[in-house]
C-alpha cells in the first residue's frame, strides 16, 4: 500500500497525481487516497492527455485566441529531481486538460473512431451521426437542452431531428440546420458539406451558402468548388469513397484513414484532380483504383506506398 509521509503533505493531491501518472500508483491504491470527486476528476485527465496526443497526430491545432493567452518564453536549462519532474508533468497535464476541455466546449461526452473504424451515435434529441475512419466528435449533454451544438474533427453523416437549430463546429466552418441529413468533412485543409434532405447553411472564411438537396460545396487552398449529385447518402456509409475533380493529397489522406499505410508522394503532384472512386475492404484494388486511373506507378514497401510518374 502507498503511504503518506511529509512530501504527500507537502503536495498533497498534485503528488499523488504525478505519481499515479508515473505508473507508481495504481488505481486502487489511488482511490484509498482521494475523494471520489478527485479520482474522477483524475481519470478525465489521464483521458485528456491520451486526446492530446491524438489530436496532434490529427493535426488539431490549438485556436490562436488560446495559444495568445500563453506567451512563448526562452528556455532555460535546469536540473530536476524526479519527484519535480512528475509534479511539473502533472501541472501541465492540468493546463491540458483546461485546453482540451475549451477545444472540445466543454463536452462531457466525446466519441473517436480509429483507422478503417465507423461508428454509429444516437443524440438526445433522436438524431443520429454515423462517424467516419478517424474522426473525433464531441457534445455536451448538460448543455444539449438549451443549444444542440456538437463539435466534428473527420467526417461524420448526420441525420437530425426537427427542432431549434443544430450546429456542427469544426475547425474551418460550421454547419447549421434545423432537421435534415448532410455530410460534413473536416480534414487537413478540405471543409466539405453535402446536403442530401432539407436544407443547411454553410459558413466559413469563404462560403456563406444555402444548400439544398443534391448540393455540395468544399473548400480547399482558398478555393471553393460547388457541385451536384444523385447520391440519397454518402458514398462511405456503403464501404467507399468516392470524389469529384478532388486534388489527391485529400485522396491520399482519406487512403490513410481506412488503411494502416502512409504514402510517399514526393515523386508526384498531390493537386493533379481525381474524379473516381476506391473501396475500403482491399487494398489493392483501392490502389489500382485511384492511381491506375491517373496514370501514376506505385509499389509498396512495408506500410508505405511509394508513387512514381
Amino acid at each position: 500500500m502507498y503511504k503518506e509521509n511529509a512530501m504527500t503533505q507537502k503536495y498533497h493531491n498534485t503528488y499523488y497525481l504525478a505519481d499515479w501518472l508515473a505508473g507508481k500508483i495504481s488505481d486502487d491504491e489511488l482511490k484509498q487516497l482521494v475523494s471520489d470527486d478527485d479520482f474522477q476528476s483524475y481519470l478525465k485527465i489521464r483521458e485528456a492527455s491520451d486526446l492530446m496526443g491524438y489530436f496532434e497526430n490529427t493535426d488539431l491545432s490549438v485556436p490562436e485566441n488560446i495559444r495568445q493567452t500563453y506567451p512563448k518564453k526562452q528556455t532555460t536549462t535546469r536540473h530536476l529531481s524526479r519527484q519535480r519532474l512528475w509534479v511539473g508533468i502533472a501541472a501541465s497535464l492540468l493546463l491540458l486538460f483546461g485546453l482540451y476541455r475549451a477545444l472540445t466546449f466543454n463536452a462531457d461526452v466525446l466519441i473517436k473512431t480509429g483507422v478503417g473504424e465507423t461508428k454509429q451515435v444516437a443524440l438526445l434529441d433522436g438524431s443520429e451521426v454515423i462517424l467516419n475512419a478517424n474522426s473525433v466528435f464531441s457534445y455536451s449533454k448538460s448543455k444539449w437542452n438549451d443549444k444542440r451544438e456538437v463539435y466534428l474533427k473527420g467526417e461524420a453523416f448526420f441525420k437530425v431531428k426537427k427542432g431549434s437549430d443544430f450546429v456542427v463546429k469544426t475547425n474551418q466552418g460550421q454547419v447549421k440546420v434545423l432537421g435534415t441529413q448532410f455530410d460534413v468533412k473536416d480534414l487537413s485543409g478540405l471543409f466539405q458539406v453535402v446536403c442530401y434532405t432539407g436544407k443547411v447553411w454553410v459558413k466559413s472564411s469563404n462560403i456563406d451558402a444555402v444548400l439544398t438537396p443534391g448540393k455540395a460545396v468544399a473548400q480547399y487552398d482558398d478555393l471553393v468548388q460547388h457541385w451536384e449529385l444523385q447520391n440519397l447518402k454518402p458514398d462511405w456509409l456503403s464501404g467507399e469513397s468516392s470524389y469529384q475533380n478532388t486534388a489527391l493529397k485529400y485522396v491520399l489522406n482519406d487512403f490513410e484513414n481506412q488503411y494502416n499505410i502512409h504514402f510517399d508522394a514526393t515523386g508526384i503532384d498531390e493537386n493533379v484532380k481525381f474524379t473516381g472512386s476506391f473501396p475500403h475492404d482491399n487494398l489493392q484494388k483501392a490502389l489500382a483504383a485511384v492511381f491506375k486511373t491517373l496514370g501514376i506507378k506505385y509499389r509498396i514497401k512495408n506500410h508505405q506506398v511509394i508513387l512514381s510518374k
